[in-house]
């Protein structure tokens, strides 16, 4: 078992979702760490979550990835406030697909996000899943996603990296409410950058970056509607 993310709700508890044996499973503790209760999702196929959401209404949405038999594609599931299974859905782009990020709108649409072969995929969904749109990122060269917000207005934040002739630069990009690309932007120096993390508040998105060995180097913050990051914080202050 292990877990692949974690949020926090407005009165402290805490969620995670990862996956048991070869299911997905979305924990709720208390903020001293007690157990309130274990929601599993078992499809029959090999599952796991790398994602996690909460909405206004208490729901919560795990994204992660389900294995067809040849290869993974998408998994999304929406729990209700109680741990039923809303709905489920899936996303197989023809090869490997892994979802790595998942961000909830106050609307109650859901815009589900990973990686698809060797481009970006991010799809908005309905709160009943019907799909509203679909749409490919492609830089031109190999990218992964590695994790996805989205803001108050509905903006999603995608970010990841693309591989540069064996090194890897990090890439942020913003889609609007219909799916465009808001900006995208470019991080590179010489040593590989990967970000690891981006979550979004009144002032905008804050994108978290680790180094080859893993551990948070720094957060940077895009001005509002540009695609040039800005450094805020290294090392210990990066948070």
């Amino acid at each position: 078992s292990y877990a692949g993310d974690a949020t926090v709700e407005n009165d402290g508890n805490v969620y995670t979702t990862g996956n048991s044996g070869s299911n997905i499973n979305v924990v709720r503790l208390t903020s001293a760490g007690i157990i309130l209760s274990t929601w599993t999702y078992d499809s029959g196929q090999s599952d796991a979550a790398w994602a996690l959401s909460l909405d206004t209404a208490g729901n919560v949405y795990a994204a992660g990835q389900t294995f067809n038999g040849a290869n993974n594609d998408f998994r999304f599931v929406k729990f209700t406030s109680t741990g039923g299974v809303a709905l489920t859905r899936n996303y197989n782009g023809g090869g490997t697909d892994i979802a790595w990020g998942a961000g909830a709108a106050a609307d109650g649409t859901i815009v589900v996000g990973g990686t698809s072969g060797s481009d970006w995929r991010l799809i908005k969904y309905t709160s009943t899943g019907a799909v509203v749109w679909s749409r490919s990122y492609d830089s031109g060269l190999l990218d992964a996603m590695t994790a996805l917000a989205v803001d108050a207005a509905g903006n999603a934040y995608a970010v990841g990296y693309h591989d540069d002739s064996g090194n890897y630069d990090a890439k942020t990009v913003k889609f609007d409410l219909s799916g465009n690309v808001v900006w995208a932007s470019t991080h590179a120096t010489p040593a590989s950058e990967i970000p690891r993390g981006v979550a979004v508040d009144a002032s905008g998105a804050r994108l978290l970056w680790s180094g080859p060995d893993g551990r948070l180097t720094r957060s940077v913050r895009p001005p509002p509607e540009s695609g040039a990051p800005r450094l805020v914080a290294t090392g210990g202050d990066a948070l």
